[in-house]
């Protein structure tokens, strides 16, 4: 049996980013053993997916050993190592240091490249590490344009339920990201929930991470009576937003997510080039928000509630999702 090794570390948004590859040797080698190899949570998201047969933790003893400068002795695992036909990785080996140990455990076949992204979106960036290997298009294009991610049955029937629960049309908000510059102001966050309920777009739904723990507070000083939904495991988090009618967010690892489940998605871009690094979809949509001399940000509510109502009204009215022309910039 054909056995791949793929190593990727990052943040959740970068993972996303890199599903097409997963899917591409999902398609090139249906009957590969496939392993993942790093980080939680979202190994869980991988094999939720069944993007992958296997996941190992790059926070694990063993596998730190595998990028020790001071590893003289054969590795722990090589035996294990030895067991993989390739191996595609995005580890950071500006040295060689990672391939050279990969090639002493008898790996053959060893496809790099860099996690750091220079030029045209990181999705094409990441899926062009399987140009030329075996089972490519011929002309070397990708065979999977879009991030997507399905999950097992119970996972979906999870975030059904949650959204039922509701009572109504959900619209999922997540006012966070990995970096306070890249954030749209949570008042305004706040005020656009109040308005998609008052407007009878659905239920607005706040969902808050770790990295937002200090929003309720502030939430509440704002009298924002919007529910809130946090504390939850990332496999039941992508089966409620799978779940829901359409989604808002910054530039995170959430907003990525969402996209790519496939449901409508506004992403608010402020301080990272959405050429880059913008959720890819065929239902996305980026509205950018340009700062002025004070700093103060220039996407007003009343943009982004227009460009939400205009997803919802294209999905009644085509049948169909639509995320393009609405004003902004669509990737």
């Amino acid at each position: 049996m054909q056995r791949i090794l793929l190593c990727r570390g990052g943040a959740l948004g970068d993972l996303i980013l890199t599903l097409p590859v997963f899917a591409g040797i999902r398609s090139r080698w249906p009957n590969a053993h496939v392993c993942y190899a790093g980080y939680l949570p979202q190994g869980k998201l991988i094999l939720a997916g069944d993007l992958a047969d296997e996941f190992v933790s790059l926070d694990s003893a063993d596998v730190a050993e595998w990028f020790a400068p001071d590893q003289q002795d054969g590795l722990a695992c090589a035996e294990w190592l030895s067991s993989f036909n390739l191996v595609v990785t995005f580890i950071p080996d500006e040295d060689g240091l990672f391939r050279r140990r990969l090639e002493r455990a008898g790996i053959r076949s060893i496809l790099y490249r860099s996690p750091i992204v220079d030029v045209g979106h990181a999705a094409d960036y990441f899926m062009g590490i399987l140009e030329g290997a075996a089972g490519s298009n011929q002309d070397g294009t990708p065979t999977c344009a879009f991030p997507h991610l399905s999950l097992h049955a119970d996972r979906v029937l999870v975030g059904r339920r949650m959204v039922e629960n509701l009572g109504r049309r959900v619209i999922a908000m997540h006012p966070g990201s990995g970096s306070r510059r890249k954030n749209w102001p949570l008042r305004k966050f706040a005020e656009l929930s109040t308005r998609v309920r008052e407007s009878g777009l659905g239920q607005p739904i706040l969902v808050l991470g770790e990295a937002e723990s200090d929003a309720e507070p502030v939430l509440q000083s704002l009298r924002c009576d919007t529910p809130v939904l946090k504390g939850i495991d990332i496999t039941d988090l992508a089966g409620f937003l799978g779940a829901c009618a359409a989604y808002v967010g910054n530039d995170s690892g959430v907003t990525h997510l969402a996209a790519a489940l496939g449901i409508p998605v506004i992403g608010l871009f402020g301080g990272t080039d959405p050429a880059i690094w913008a959720p890819r979809g065929r239902h996305v949509h980026v509205l950018r928000r340009h700062e002025c001399a004070d700093g103060v940000p220039t996407l007003e509510v009343s943009e982004v509630l227009q460009a939400l109502q205009n997803l919802l009204c294209g999905a009644r009215e085509h049948g169909q999702l639509s995320g393009y022309g609405y004003g902004g910039e669509s990737y």
